[in-house]
């Protein structure tokens, strides 16, 4: 064999190997392990802590005191810890200005997303969403002039080491429940 004989088959070897590269586009690769995407709980709210709306499928425990509950969330891993609290309204701003102080630590100076509304009751509401991996991915605050004051937090299990998206559909869902306590929260006066 000649050196003339092998060079049209190198260079269809050559050609051959170098289209089969990942390195230069973006073109998306599947994962090798795939894993089912969680079904959220149904959009049902027949219930309510205090006045917030509940998911029916949130299994709820009062806490010690009273205007304090956690709701855990198996399917999701998480627990929505929940204050209900009256105070003076003359202390009304500093109570306010702690629990956002509080919100800000508890997202690590992660990037988050700021969700403000006013309930049909004269709750003016702040919900914050931190997308990056922190324990606390969901934080919210709503206040009534009279000094009624709601707050919450919700935990997942091991958000804080996991990738984002690994718990963003519990996420979304669990975000979906508390804007819808938040629009309809009726705390008694």
């Amino acid at each position: 064999m000649t050196l003339r004989s092998l060079l049209p088959a190198a260079l269809m070897l050559i050609a051959a190997s170098s289209s089969c590269s990942r390195s230069g586009g973006d073109a998306a690769v599947p994962k090798p392990d795939a894993w089912p995407r969680m079904e959220p709980y149904p959009e049902v709210y027949s219930r309510s802590l205090d006045g917030f709306a509940i998911n029916d499928s949130a299994i709820v425990t009062p806490g010690d005191s009273a205007g304090w509950f956690t709701a855990a969330y198996p399917r999701y891993n998480a627990r929505l810890y929940l204050t209900v609290t009256r105070v003076d309204p003359s202390a009304l701003a500093h109570a306010v200005d702690n629990r956002l102080e509080r919100m800000a630590l508890n997202s690590g100076g992660s990037r988050s997303t700021l969700t403000e509304l006013t309930a049909e009751s004269g709750f003016e509401c702040r919900l914050m969403t931190t997308l990056s991996s922190a324990p606390t991915p969901l934080q919210f605050l709503a206040v009534r002039p009279d000094g009624c004051l709601v707050s919450g937090a919700v935990v997942i299990e091991g958000a804080a080491t996991s990738p984002p998206d690994s718990f963003a559909p519990s996420v979304a869902a669990l975000e979906r429940d508390i804007i819808h306590a938040l629009k309809h929260l009726d705390v008694a006066r």
